[in-house]
């Protein structure tokens, strides 16, 4: 049986990704294999973590555009998280969820080729990710 951890302590980083970033279709894709430890809703998806040793909840939420992303994040843990932590794990959240890769080169080559235009008017922005925890804590 499962033992239930509460995640009481949080705090909060503004995130910026590097445009174009469109978070609804980076975050959930259609053909994803859903499991439960984390739940997607328009502009918001929360996920569980495991880093360093420390199970970790996180919230992000949408609140940039595509051109100018910006996303809230919230951290929840079972004990405050000392600012050397911290250090290491905002840049493995950024790796995880692509916030730094660059696309715009590929955005402007693509914006007008007759055939993938109707495809970049709805998934522009769009990045592959690597949310999930595959450690040991």
């Amino acid at each position: 049986m499962s033992k239930i951890i509460s995640l009481n302590k949080k705090f909060l980083v503004m995130l910026r990704p590097k445009a174009p970033y469109n978070f609804d279709a980076t975050i959930h894709k259609p053909s994803h294999f859903p499991s439960s430890d984390n739940e997607w809703g328009k502009g918001k998806y929360w996920i569980t973590m495991i880093w360093n040793g420390k199970y970790l909840g996180l919230k992000l939420e949408d609140r940039g555009t595509i051109n100018k992303p910006k996303i809230k994040l919230t951290i929840y843990s079972k004990t405050a998280l000392s600012e050397k932590y911290k250090k290491t794990l905002i840049p493995e959240i950024e790796w995880r969820f692509n916030l730094k890769q660059d696309i715009s080169e590929f955005d402007k080559k693509l914006k007008k080729d007759r055939f993938l235009t109707p495809l970049l008017k709805r998934w522009r922005g769009m990045k592959p990710v690597a949310a999930n925890s595959f450690t040991k804590p």
